[in-house]
């Protein structure tokens, strides 16, 4: 029995290219265990290319454009305080757990079903049912969660690893009596509009509110939402069975962070 541990720090490489260097693996495994030649394709692009082409992109009118759609999606936003079940330490320190479940089948199987409906993706539908839970513990409708989003909407950048994600904001405010399938509509809306922004690195966004504030921007990165697909890998490495070790999480870059990982058609 062995156990193979690859540490990667976060700047360098995120969830999509992690999935890239484990496909690389698998076939370089496989080319040197039967003395066949490097089977990867060659590199047309790196990721100092990426950074390049963003910096000369990234500027002037284009980033003014996105920036000032991302303000007016926030204008007036008033940062809710989650519900707490201890005082607050004056620093944060960070520390934090996961509580795992599964979302039974039927229940996936009829949000997925009224997402086809409503001519909305899974993703929405989850959304907005976090979104209504979120309202009524907070109490607080008009709500902004932010969602991490892969950054690799440029043609070449699917093969580059390196940091290439981005997180997005997603405001969305409820109104009284509003049936829910009005309101995946609304989420739906939302979503959409935030996507065809997402180029606006997160940073940015925050550097300017904080300008505009003085100093003290709301604050956006307390709830997260995030919704992962299928992580199914292949089982063998060679003549080795694999199979993944669950190590335990103690840490927290959130107040609240909900993920949601779809394997098989269900939901966890």
């Amino acid at each position: 029995d062995h156990v193979l541990f690859v540490t990667l720090h976060h700047v360098a490489c995120d969830g999509w290219a992690s999935q890239l260097l484990w496909s690389e693996l698998v076939a370089l495994y496989e080319a040197f265990r039967s003395g066949a030649p490097d089977p990867l394709p060659p590199v047309r692009l790196r990721y100092s290319d990426y950074a390049r082409w963003q910096r000369e992109w990234l500027r002037g009118p284009v980033l003014e454009a996105l920036l000032a759609k991302g303000m007016d999606r926030l204008d007036g936003f008033r940062a809710p305080v989650p519900p707490v079940d201890r005082e607050r330490p004056a620093m944060p320190s960070f520390r934090g757990a996961v509580h795992g479940f599964a979302i039974r089948a039927d229940d996936g199987a009829a949000l997925r079903t009224l997402a086809v409906s409503a001519g909305a993706s899974p993703f929405m539908a989850m959304f907005a049912v976090f979104h209504v839970l979120l309202s009524r513990w907070i109490g607080q409708r008009d709500l902004v969660v932010s969602t991490p989003v892969a950054g690799r909407n440029h043609p070449g950048t699917e093969a580059i690893v390196g940091l290439c994600v981005n997180n997005l904001v997603l405001r969305a405010a409820a109104v009284e009596g509003m049936t829910f399938r009005r309101w995946l509509a609304h989420v739906r809306d939302v979503v959409i509009d935030a996507y065809g922004h997402q180029d606006l690195p997160f940073e940015e966004l925050v550097a300017a509110l904080r300008a505009k504030s003085g100093g003290v921007p709301p604050a956006l990165g307390t709830i997260a939402f995030a919704m992962h697909g299928d992580a199914a890998r292949e089982a063998t490495l060679g003549d080795a069975r694999m199979e993944p070790v669950i190590l335990p999480w103690t840490t927290a870059k959130n107040e609240l962070t909900l993920s949601i990982q779809q394997a098989s058609g269900a939901f966890y």
